[in-house]
């Protein structure tokens, strides 16, 4: 049953807006009873279509609720089976998607190019040192505030939509999206035996930055993201020379000679100069009307019953989900 913006779901999730997107829909709701938005993620129906289906969805849904609180990462509140289908509730960020500023031409300056990707390596170095390799970094995964703040969404939801060799170069599918796919991440799509590590993630990261400056997709294939770069630079694309070199190095073809997310943010900064922002740490965050620790809710329950999710209580919410 499709959600319509006016309508209240199990009377706790008062539907705002509804917008398509390559996953699925993505629903913005109120929470009554948190009273804030959330982003309501649903897969496309025929991609979850027995029992399996959803579990696996749950389960690689479930590597993002597990990531916890980061300034620079979205959210992830809980995962919910409403009307038969996994719905993933996240934080909402009210300010649109890198893809749609690129689109809109909202990226004039190279201040604005390198906070954003500074922001986004910082948000990619917190996955990773918490174990988990994002597989899908592109402009459309990064979310922007009205502030300015840039957040790296969809932790593990690229690899919980089933493979489509037919997929469009900027759709995901299996895992990854292919216009910014990594050598490793293209080969093991062909059938070879590659281990997909944090270093798959800065080669995606590097050719989002490299969007960015461009305006528009590098390439169709991510694979060939340094030929990409340099066709761009001959045919007159300016890119700071520091930048062109992190790039390369990030474009690396073995993933142990790139960089890590925490040093290619490092660099920038150095690049950036007189830098406003602050490293953040995860540890002393906490989300404004957000609980304190992540929970999960697997199945769906009636409006009236509640599973409390074993969290903490924070200052203005209790840590139960419905």
């Amino acid at each position: 049953m499709a959600w319509q913006p006016g309508e209240t779901v199990l009377g706790l999730y008062a539907v705002k807006d509804v917008r398509s997107g390559g996953m699925g829909v993505v629903h913005r709701v109120h929470h009554v009873g948190w009273q804030v938005d959330l982003a309501v993620k649903t897969p496309r129906p025929e991609w979850v279509t027995t029992e399996e289906d959803r579990r696996h969805f749950e389960r690689e849904a479930g590597t993002w609720v597990n990531l916890g609180l980061h300034p620079h990462t979205v959210n992830c509140v809980y995962v919910r089976t409403i009307d038969g289908m996994p719905r993933v509730f996240a934080e909402w960020v009210d300010g649109g998607s890198l893809a749609e500023a690129v689109a809109d031409g909202g990226l004039d300056t190279t201040a604005k190019i390198l906070d954003i990707a500074i922001q986004t390596a910082w948000g990619l170095a917190h996955a990773h040192e918490a174990g988990l390799v994002h597989q899908d970094v592109k402009p459309a995964n990064v979310m922007l505030a009205a502030d300015g703040t840039a957040k790296v969404t969809d932790f593990g939801l690229a690899k919980a939509l089933p493979a489509g060799e037919d997929a469009p170069a900027g759709v995901s599918f299996a895992g990854m999206t292919r216009a910014y796919c990594s050598p490793e991440q293209a080969e093991a799509m062909a059938g070879g035996d590659m281990r997909i590590t944090a270093a798959s993630d800065v080669w995606s990261w590097a050719i989002t930055v490299l969007e960015m400056f461009a305006g528009h997709r590098p390439t169709n294939y991510g694979q060939a993201a340094g030929a990409a770069l340099t066709t761009l630079l001959d045919d007159g694309l300016a890119i700071p020379e520091q930048v062109v070199a992190l790039l390369r190095s990030c474009f690396a073809d073995g993933p142990e000679s790139r960089p890590a997310a925490l040093d290619v943010a490092s660099r920038l900064i150095d690049v950036y100069g007189e830098y406003p922002r602050s490293k953040p740490k995860a540890a002393r965050l906490l989300a404004d009307g957000l609980p304190t620790r992540p929970c999960r809710c697997w199945t769906s329950a009636e409006p009236r019953k509640r599973k409390t999710c074993g969290g903490k209580r924070s200052a203005r919410i209790r840590t139960t989900c419905r």
